[in-house]
């Protein structure tokens, strides 16, 4: 009967999971392979710590098994029949496949590697915590280091960070790949104390010249300083009186108390609700360049982590930063993006909040 047949040839039934591919993962595909590689059963077999007969009765049963001759044992030294050559070749590509993607699997989610983040001081304060705390979980260790972009930016290439969270682009670096998190626009401000009704309407920048007050802006090691500067630059414009300082915090700290009128960002007096309530906010009259902040990471470093980051840090912008923003200034509201997408160059920008 074909039942007993079976039996005696030993084959088995279908769906039993006993059939030739289940050998290819026992000690005959072990004790193979090595064979392949040294050319010997006797290296074969201290590889796979058994003895030399053991070795080669694994490898005869991974015929019987296949029905192939795979060793041609007519010759010596023994060598690989044309079948275990390309059995060889293909359990080398394999073996090389699986080792990568072993790899992958282990630095992404089993050994949890260590990440340095670099994060501008102007997004410390609404992002850091965020990101420290959704993401505890996928990093064995994790750095934050808090400065302007112009001083973390080496620290990305002497391998010290592994990104940054920033609003400066680099352009100039084509070895860089940007994962955008949210835009949005510049705007004036000045002391709660200055008089707006003593601008000139409409308002130009140029009035500015002589409003009795100090230009504050950021120096050019910041992100800021460098779009502002720029920005005067293409209007021609220069102011008589100004203050230079390194950090965002600071100079609306400085606009606070009645020190000078500044261009901000509205994130920035998102995360200083205090000295917010102490500033007067107008919309730029002339096309002032917005700020789009990403995580900015070297071609070949961890995407899916930065990408984690990216993701993070465009969550906590939807849900804290930018109602934060729409309370404050509520005529900015529609200017407020943030992104979606997960590969590099398909990102779309999506209101930050809901119509």
């Amino acid at each position: 009967m074909p039942q007993e047949k079976e039996k005696k040839t030993g084959k088995q039934p279908a769906g039993t999971g006993e059939g030739p591919e289940r050998e290819i993962l026992k000690d005959g595909a072990r004790a193979f392979v090595e064979f392949a590689q040294t050319k010997s059963v006797l290296e074969a077999s201290k590889r796979i710590g058994k003895s030399q007969p053991s070795a080669s009765r694994d490898i005869a049963g991974l015929e019987a098994s296949l029905g192939v001759e795979l060793l041609d044992r007519s010759v010596r030294p023994i060598r690989l029949t044309p079948e275990g050559a390309a059995l060889a070749k293909f359990l080398d590509a394999e073996q090389d496949r699986l080792g990568k993607f072993l790899s992958g699997l282990r630095e992404a989610n089993a050994i949890r590697p260590p990440v340095g983040i670099g994060i501008c001081e102007s997004l410390d304060w609404s992002f850091s915590h965020v990101i420290a705390t959704r993401l505890s979980d996928r990093f064995s260790t994790m750095r934050l280091e808090i400065g302007s972009s112009g001083t973390l930016i080496p620290g990305l290439y002497d391998g010290a960070l592994d990104m940054l969270f920033c609003s400066n682009p680099f352009l100039s670096h084509e070895d860089l790949v940007r994962i955008p998190v949210f835009e949005e626009p510049s705007v004036l401000i000045f002391p709660e104390t200055f008089s707006l009704a003593s601008l000139p309407r409409p308002l130009r920048l140029q009035d500015l010249r002589t409003c009795g007050l100090p230009h504050v802006r950021c120096s050019k090691k910041n992100e800021s300083g460098v779009s502002e500067t720029s920005f005067f630059a293409k209007l021609e414009l220069e102011f008589p009186s100004r203050i230079v300082v390194n950090e965002n915090a600071l100079l609306l700290q400085l606009v606070a108390s009645g020190s000078g009128w500044a261009i901000a960002r509205p994130t920035s007096l998102a995360q200083h609700p205090e000295l917010a309530l102490r500033v007067k906010a107008v919309p730029i009259p002339e096309s002032a360049p917005s700020r789009r902040a990403s995580v900015v990471i070297r071609k070949g470093g961890r995407y899916w982590a930065a990408e984690a980051v990216a993701e993070a840090a465009r969550v906590a912008y939807r849900e804290d930063v930018a109602p934060i923003v729409s309370r404050i200034l509520p005529w900015a509201a529609k200017d407020l993006f943030t992104f979606t997408g997960t590969e590099p160059g398909a990102f779309e920008r999506v209101p930050a909040i809901a119509a």
